[in-house]
């Protein structure tokens, strides 16, 4: 009888101790911002990110990135055709892709270096030579010389090229310095105007952030732009975009935010600053959503492929952080090759034209400000000078100034479609309470099993007793 009360006593513990095992591997050793549905709703958008396109070229420039990124598994020939196509797209324009908006080139060494191609060296080419006059990058304004100091900070081994003809040689103290000085009254910044717009400022946070810490005047500058950030956010903890002379709630806007936090690590979920009536920036993001794992561009609004696009790789962007992993765009982690010369093959009408197209929202090249030319030759050195934030650059005239609210301000983000707004602030991330309410769910129920257990011992101990 006590051997039999005994192998009782034994299974019941051996129980009780499994089920808490399995409780706090669940609920201890994984994160917490690992839960299912957001967890779900990630590897959703990846797959769905991947199906847009089984020939990746210049227009999936984001995607690639984001998949690589988040380690989504890219077949060798994904990646080698995705190579083709820029190589082809670049080789095509004969290496000149614009004469406005070099922010193109940094978009394409950071798709590039995502994939392990070194920019420097792509069909013996180096990108970064394209981004070596000053004059040229800042012809879009700030988002151009952030998009060109992101691509340069995107590897250690990368640095601006030195060019004989440039009108004014870049460098990184001047793309600083130039940012530096544009920043506005109060903190942030913006394309146009005294106001802080949120997807500017978040983007120059992330042409920032690999100072932060690291250079007083910066991260003075950064501090300053995170409060404007924090009183930008709405009361359902997400942001508004500004375009078509309105101000509405975007997917793109806090993927924008969600992403520059990442860089600068700062719990998008989390961090008090970006919780507005118990409503984080990850949960205003997550509202957006849908079922197929793409996004809308506003509440409730159809599937939009740059919301969709913008959301996932601000997601992974937040893995990455949580996960103490580099940056999205922080790619000192990827091993870097030579890009190999191609024979282009005859490219089709359809696939230049969608390849001319892919920068609405933008500004275009009848937006920019000739007078520009005439402040940008006033400089005759490389040295950084604290009156070039003055007089470099000049924004766009009133005229101008109004096309550029018409535009998309974070660089590629808006497509040219009419979108309806609605309003639907349903929550589809489960938050920290029903987490907690969970644990205490969870625990009741171990607690039980293991109750149970010790009863039927009992019991048994007993009647053996009375026998």
């Amino acid at each position: 009888m006590e051997t039999k009360i005994f192998l009782k006593y034994t299974i019941y513990r051996i129980m009780s101790a499994l089920f808490l095992s399995v409780f706090f591997a669940v609920y201890i050793c994984v994160p917490v911002y690992a839960d299912q549905t957001m967890d779900d709703k990630i590897k959703e958008s990846s797959q769905y990110v991947y199906n847009m396109n089984d020939n990746p070229g210049y227009t999936d420039i984001w995607n690639v990135i984001a998949l690589k990124r988040y380690g989504y598994e890219l077949s060798d020939e994904y990646t080698g055709l995705f190579y083709k196509n820029i190589v082809t797209y670049l080789k095509q324009k004969d290496w000149n892709i614009t004469s406005t908006t070099y922010s193109d080139y940094s978009k394409i060494i950071l798709g590039l270096t995502a994939v392990g191609v070194d920019a420097r060296d792509v069909a013996g080419h180096n990108l970064f030579y394209y981004l070596s006059d000053f004059k040229n990058v800042a012809k879009q304004g700030i988002n151009g010389v952030d998009y060109a100091l992101i691509a340069l900070n995107s590897n250690d081994l990368y640095e601006i090229s030195i060019n004989a003809d440039a009108t004014v040689q870049n460098s990184e103290d001047m793309m600083i310095e130039y940012i530096l000085g544009k920043e506005l009254d109060g903190g942030g910044w913006a394309l146009s105007g005294t106001s802080a717009d949120s997807d500017i400022t978040a983007i120059t946070l992330i042409a920032l952030s690999s100072y932060y810490g690291s250079d007083d005047k910066i991260t003075a500058a950064v501090d300053r732009a995170i409060d404007v950030l924090s009183l930008l956010q709405q009361d359902d903890g997400s942001y508004k975009a500004r375009y078509t002379g309105q101000s509405v709630k975007t997917a793109e806007s806090c993927a924008q935010v969600l992403t520059a936090l990442s860089a600068l690590g700062i719990d998008g979920k989390k961090d008090a600053r970006f919780v507005k009536d118990g409503k984080s920036l990850i949960d205003a993001l997550l509202s957006f959503s849908l079922e197929d794992g793409s996004y809308s561009h506003v509440l409730e609004g159809d599937t939009n492929n740059i919301a969709t696009t913008q959301a996932f790789y601000a997601f992974v962007s937040y893995y990455r952080m949580i996960e103490n992993k580099t940056f999205l765009f922080d790619m000192s982690d990827v091993a870097l090759v030579s890009g190999e010369d191609i024979e282009i093959e005859e490219v089709s009408e359809d696939y230049e034209t969608e390849n001319d197209t892919q920068n609405e929202g933008t500004v275009k090249d009848e937006e920019v400000d000739a007078s520009q030319d005439d402040e940008l030759s006033k400089i005759e050195s490389p040295s950084v000078d604290a009156t070039i934030n003055t007089d470099l650059t000049k924004e766009n005239t009133d005229e101008n100034t109004e096309k550029e609210d018409d535009t998309a301000t974070s660089g590629w983000q808006f497509s040219g479609e009419d979108y309806l707004i609605d309003e639907d602030d349903e929550n589809i991330m489960m938050t920290d309470n029903e987490h907690n309410n969970n644990i205490v769910i969870i625990i009741g129920i171990a607690a039980a099993i293991a109750g149970a257990g010790y009863a039927f011992i009992f019991r048994d101990n007993a009647a053996g007793n009375n026998q």
